[in-house]
């Protein structure tokens, strides 16, 4: 939980994969993290943090699903 409480704290833009796997296995500021998560994964769809190869879709794919339907556009490629 400290570790939460320090990445709270850093900017979006500093972020490694590791801490947004962190954060976003933690239901930790989805509404901002998925969508910067989604950009990593359309380029490296196997995007790892620490724990092994595929962490980071694999925290985005188990993510509260609340999110989703609340910013249902965050998860549609633009135009």
């Amino acid at each position: 939980m400290a570790t939460v409480r320090e990445l709270r704290g850093k900017p979006t833009g500093g972020l490694t994969v590791e801490d947004m796997r962190l954060l976003i296995g933690q239901n930790v500021g989805l509404a901002h993290l998925l969508p910067l998560a989604v950009e990593i994964l359309r380029t490296d769809p196997l995007a790892e943090g620490d724990m092994y190869e595929g962490d980071l879709p694999a925290a985005v794919l188990t993510s509260s699903a609340e999110v989703w339907s609340e910013s249902p556009h965050s998860s549609r490629r633009s135009a």
